[in-house]
């Protein structure tokens, strides 16, 4: 099973805003997402071997979509469903969140540790989580089907297993020890891929990846300033942090995670899901609406130039040189409207930029390789909210827009534009 250019399974809550929301009374017992009329464009500047649609495959593709420029506009309605189940109240008023995002994400949080399938453990959970300890598993598993066309015509049946603790000093010692966080993270993937049946460039799964046990995250993490300047490095993965949309994180094809214009023009997929990677990113608040973020991360997450997902399979195989290359990306967060006390609807907008130091070829002339970069922006908004619930739900319809575009030969797209809407909260 190869690895698809896929996302990683959506950021666990508030991992890119600036300053935390929390709505002012509890989500009911079953909250909804509806998706419609996603779409995605690529354009590949040069004739490529593997053509560029979206979730298509060589066998399916019509003569016009295999010349040097391939565009395709791709439309879709996808239902997902968010089912978020409490426990009774029993008096506890302590507001949540619920992040569109989530939807896909196998550490959802709701706020409360009797939410889980286990429960609270008899309140150990909960103990822990007071004294700096939290633990978060979770599970997601797929089934696809291809009927017509691809590569092979079969069902395809996948998942993953994550699991994570997280270590919170300031309440280890009982606060003596502020602003800092240890975080390691493992994953379990295994089960068929359906990109092997369909041949699609981009990843029908946002799950999909090499089937193995491995060491997804282990970093450490420390905040000064009263949590305005921060500082993380180690193993890590950044689809999370940059270049990544709340709302677009619920579909679950690839591309709407970590974005095409990256996954494909940086090496084995960049540092996202499923493979970490060794680096350091800062993050500064200027203030309640503007946000700056950079890092510097290792230019292979396989550790192979060939594209071998086995040499890094477990995600021990710590290799830095500079053959690899390095990444580095740099990004402007503004957004609007955070605040309970701000009445109208959120938004949010990225602006960032990237280079790849490793050794690309051009497509015309082989044997002059160079370097990669690329400009990016996002922008997404709230565009109505349900008129019988408090100004700081997220309930309601919302929008997202993206784009990337990398210069000269050498980029495997030259520009990729995706966009979508999300409708939260469709069932009471």
């Amino acid at each position: 099973k190869t690895l698809s250019r896929s996302s990683r399974p959506v950021p666990k809550l508030q991992s890119q805003g600036i300053t935390p929301r929390k709505d002012s009374s509890r989500i009911g017992p079953i909250a909804t997402c509806i998706n419609l009329n996603t779409f995605s464009l690529t354009r590949d500047p040069e004739p490529w071997s593997v053509p560029t649609l979206v979730g298509c495959s060589p066998d399916i593709i019509r003569p016009p979509c295999a010349r040097g420029l391939k565009t395709t506009l791709r439309s879709l309605v996808h239902l997902a469903c968010l089912l978020v189940l409490e426990a009774p109240a029993s008096g506890n008023t302590e507001t949540i969140e619920i992040d569109p995002a989530s939807s896909r994400s196998a550490l959802t949080e709701t706020g409360n540790e009797r939410d889980h399938l286990t429960g609270d453990w008899g309140g150990l959970r909960t103990r822990l989580l007071d004294r700096g300890l939290h633990f978060q598993a979770g599970y997601i598993g797929e089934t696809m089907t291809v009927l017509r066309g691809g590569r092979d015509q079969g069902t395809a049946v996948d998942g993953v297993f994550n699991a994570g603790l997280e270590f919170n000093f300031s309440q280890l010692t009982q606060g003596h020890w502020s602003g800092a966080r240890l975080r390691g993270s493992a994953l379990w993937l295994h089960g068929s891929s359906p990109h092997a049946l369909a041949g699609d460039d981009l990843g029908l799964s946002n799950i999909d990846g090499y089937d193995t046990i491995r060491l997804y995250e282990l970093w450490f993490e420390q905040s000064v300033a009263e949590d305005r300047l921060m500082l993380r490095a180690g193993q890590q993965v950044v689809d999370g942090e940059f270049a990544t949309s709340t709302y677009a994180g619920v579909f679950v094809h690839g591309n709407f995670g970590w974005p095409s214009h990256l996954a494909a023009n940086t090496r084995n997929n960049g540092p996202a899901y499923p493979v970490g990677v060794l680096g350091v990113m800062t993050r500064g608040v200027v203030s309640t609406h503007w946000a700056v973020q950079a890092g510097v991360f290792d230019g292979d997450s396989y550790d192979s130039l060939a594209g071998d997902p086995a040499v890094n399979a477990h995600g021990v195989h710590f290799k830095i040189n500079s053959g690899q290359g390095a990444l580095t990306l740099a990004e402007s967060i503004w957004q609007w409207n955070q605040q309970p006390a701000e009445p109208a609807r959120p938004g949010r907008l990225k602006i960032g930029a990237w280079r790849h130091t490793g050794s690309f070829e051009t497509r015309e002339k082989p044997g002059q390789p160079g370097e990669l970069d690329g400009v990016y922006a996002l922008v997404e908004q709230l565009l109505w909210r349900e008129s019988d619930l408090p100004e700081s739900s997220p309930q309601g319809l919302g929008m997202f827009l993206r784009a990337g575009f990398s210069p000269g030969p050498r980029p495997r797209y030259k520009w990729v534009v995706d966009g979508g809407w999300n409708y939260h909260g469709l069932v009471p």
